[in-house]
């Protein structure tokens, strides 16, 4: 755990006497830790970011502290916040997530996975670890299928009969 304290060391060896104790100051530093799970978004559509799917946690430090680092954002992905592209290099915190003003979009299909890493004021940063997404196929439009006459400049009423739409889900 975080903290700090003296430690008292006494050196010897074989062919020398004990040195006097000596004190030696010390300080224990947490790295923040991240977890996440697997979220999907279908082709081209952008999906908010929540703390269920992306989080990150330290001892001493509170969501505004927390800093994420993108780092290899994969081709065709995209990471906003609060409506700006975000790049490589680019930051956002947990309060950002927790607000809602993180999204991810993709368009290339499969698992896309973006390398991140955590940091905060109070301590070490994280190691860069993988977020993935699974982007699935954007859901194919309705089909409307049918006839209908209709005479310029007048009006027809269209029943159920004359046009039908399917949509594949």
């Amino acid at each position: 755990t975080a903290g700090g304290g003296t430690l008292a060391l006494m050196v010897s060896t074989p062919y020398a006497a004990v040195n006097a104790a000596q004190a030696v100051n010390f300080t224990v530093t947490v790295a923040p830790v991240m977890g996440s799970t697997t979220p999907t978004v279908q082709s081209g559509q952008s999906n908010a970011v929540s703390s269920l799917v992306l989080w990150a946690t330290h001892p001493s430090a509170v969501p505004t502290d927390i800093i994420f680092h993108l780092e290899d954002i994969p081709a065709g992905s995209q990471w906003r916040l609060a409506g700006n592209v975000l790049a490589n290099g680019g930051t956002f915190t947990q309060d950002d997530i927790n607000q809602g003003r993180v999204f991810y979009s993709g368009v290339v299909q499969g698992l896309q996975t973006t390398s991140l890493w955590v940091s905060t004021s109070a301590g070490p940063s994280s190691a860069a670890q993988g977020f993935a997404v699974t982007v699935n196929p954007a859901p194919a439009p309705a089909v409307i299928t049918g006839t209908v006459d209709v005479l310029a400049g007048s009006i027809t009423q269209i029943h159920g009969g004359q046009l039908s739409a399917i949509h594949p889900y």
